[in-house]
C-alpha cells in the first residue's frame, strides 16, 4: 500500500497519540526541530524527507506496509514547553524563539547567564537569506549556543583580541528597539540604564539588529541539540545561598 495519508490536528490545549505500524514512515512537523529529533531518535530509515503544510499539523505518509513497526507521537503542554515524545522517549525542541517582550528577553538572557564567559566563536552571514549566524562557546563546544538573527537590519563585529585569542565576553545586552526589533549587543557596562546608551555601548562592540532571534543548545559536536532540562530550571548558588529558576522558553515556529 502506498500514498496512504494521515494528518493529526493539534490545538495547543493538550496532547495526542498517534500510533501506526509500516516499514517505511515519511514525517515532518512544525515546530521546527521534530522531524530531526525523531530522524535522531528512531533512524534516518524510517525518517527519509517529509514536508508539512500547517505549524499545528503532523503528515504521516505510510508505505510499504508489510511488517509491524510501532511508532508512537505525543505533543504535551508543561510549563509552556512543548514536549515530544518519541518512540516512547520524551525529547525536548531544538530550536527556541526570544519573544518580542521584557519577559520573553528576561527569560533567554537569565538562562544563558547574559552569555558571560562566552565567546564569539565564529560568524557566518547568509546574504541570500538575511540571517546571521553567530556561535556562541562556552567552555567546550558542548553547552555552546547558537543564536541565529533573522531579516539582519544592520550589524557590527568587533575583534578583541588578548594576544592570539578572542576575549570573552564579560556581559551583553538584548534590547527591543522602538521599531520592534531587537538589537543584541556584547557590552553590558551600563547594566539596567543600557536603553539611554545604547550608542555608547555600541562603540567598539560586537552588536545585531535584527527582527528575530531563534536560538539552540549544542552538542558537544557543536551541533544543535536538544533542549536541556537544567537549561529550563537552573540551580544557583549565590553568595552561599541556593537560588531555583525556572525559565519560560518559548519554542520556534516555522512561519
Amino acid at each position: 500500500m502506498s500514498g496512504f495519508f494521515v494528518s493529526v490536528g493539534w490545538d495547543g490545549t493538550g496532547s495526542i497519540t498517534l500510533c501506526c505500524s509500516a516499514t517505511q514512515i515519511w514525517f515532518a512537523s512544525k515546530p521546527k526541530g521534530v522531524w530531526e529529533l525523531a530522524h535522531k531518535h528512531l533512524g534516518a530509515d524510517h525518517f527519509p524527507s517529509g514536508k508539512c503544510s500547517h505549524p499545528t499539523q503532523m503528515m504521516l505518509t505510510l508505505c510499504h506496509i508489510e511488517s509491524a513497526v510501532f511508532l508512537e507521537i505525543s505533543l504535551v503542554l508543561c510549563y509552556n514547553q512543548v514536549k515530544y515524545v518519541v518512540g516512547g522517549q520524551s525529547i525536548m525542541p531544538i530550536w527556541y524563539e526570544v519573544e518580542h517582550s521584557k519577559a520573553g528577553i528576561y527569560n533567554f538572557m537569565e538562562c544563558n547567564w547574559h552569555f558571560h564567559d562566552f565567546k564569539i566563536e565564529r560568524v557566518c552571514y547568509l546574504s541570500d537569506e538575511n540571517i546571521t549566524e553567530l556561535f556562541l562557546k562556552y567552555d567546550e563546544l558542548e553547552n555552546s549556543i547558537i543564536l541565529k538573527f533573522i531579516n539582519v537590519q544592520a550589524m557590527n563585529i568587533a575583534v578583541k583580541a588578548d594576544f592570539c585569542c578572542a576575549d570573552k565576553i564579560m556581559g551583553s545586552v538584548l534590547l527591543l528597539t522602538e521599531n520592534g526589533h531587537l538589537l543584541w549587543i556584547d557590552n553590558d557596562s551600563w547594566g539596567d540604564k543600557s536603553e539611554q546608551h545604547i550608542e555608547e555601548l555600541k562603540k567598539d562592540s560586537s552588536w545585531i539588529r535584527a527582527e528575530r532571534i531563534i536560538w539552540a543548545v549544542t552538542d558537544k559536536y557543536g551541533n544543535p541539540t536538544e533542549m536541556p532540562a537544567n537549561k529550563i530550571d537552573q540551580t544557583w548558588n549565590v553568595y552561599g545561598k541556593t537560588e531555583h529558576h525556572h525559565f519560560d522558553l518559548t519554542p520556534y515556529i516555522e512561519s
